[in-house]
């Protein structure tokens, strides 16, 4: 098997940027960015700084959270994201999924399980 290291950031940490930077350039194969704004001026901040991200790495980066709307998407996908990933434990994400992939390619999309939903996911339980 072809494992691959992504090292997990938040997008609202003060030094996001110069952490990806270091990763990407030590070795790691890609990021997973994770956006946890509160309001939507703090959203545009952490957009931002994945943009500047983008621009100085040159691996992967998978954004997760954050996916309120199609636009979000569209955001993420715009700001130099590979994938934008939904956590299908919320139904409106399902929704998202079929016309982000309508509109995107599916190539564009990931689904986020935890722990307990890969157990369910094993046993051909997971919705």
């Amino acid at each position: 098997m072809n494992k691959k290291l992504f090292a997990m950031l938040s997008l609202g940490d003060a030094q996001a940027e110069e952490k990806a930077f270091y990763f990407a350039n030590n070795g790691w194969d890609g990021l997973i960015l994770t956006e946890e704004s509160q309001n939507d001026e703090e959203h545009d901040i952490h957009i931002g700084c994945l943009r500047a991200i983008a621009r100085k790495v040159d691996v992967p980066l998978y954004v997760t959270g954050g996916i309120r709307r199609l636009e979000d998407v569209k955001k993420y996908l715009y700001a130099g994201a590979s994938k934008a990933v939904l956590d299908m434990r919320d139904q409106a994400n399902a929704d998202i999924w079929e016309e982000a992939a309508s509109r995107f390619g599916q190539e564009k999309l990931a689904v986020l399980y935890t722990g307990e939903d890969a157990k369910t996911a094993d046993q051909g339980k997971l919705t």
